[in-house]
């Protein structure tokens, strides 16, 4: 897929913007991966790379089975229909945080750890 393909798909799921200083109505309309849980992001992350359920459950001490059920969850709260674009949303978001302005280093050194 080409970086092209990749913003168009983070875009089109980063849903719609506000003006500065309105609030969102629901959780759902903010940033893709918002509302994920710590556990989720975690395996989020690993099946951005590539891993297979059974590798990321090995790599976070948890069953295949409970890997699924997070997958699913991902896929729920991120509205994507594969694993795929659910990793295409997770490095995008990295790469747009790694672009972050010199005076909010609270998270550049986020997606350090991360890395």
């Amino acid at each position: 897929m080409s970086k092209t393909e990749v913003e168009t798909v983070a875009a089109a799921h980063a849903g719609p913007t506000r003006p500065p200083g309105t609030v969102a109505r629901s959780s759902r309309l903010g940033a893709p991966g918002s509302e994920l849980t710590r556990r989720e992001q975690q395996v989020l992350r690993l099946l951005a790379r590539g891993l297979a359920n059974r590798e990321i459950g090995r790599q976070l001490s948890i069953s295949e089975r409970t890997v699924k059920s997070h997958v699913s969850q991902i896929l729920h709260k991120l509205r994507v229909n594969s694993r795929r674009q659910a990793g295409l949303i997770a490095l995008a978001g990295t790469r747009a945080e790694a672009r972050v302005p010199a005076g909010d280093q609270g998270a550049a050194s986020e997606v350090q750890r991360a890395g």
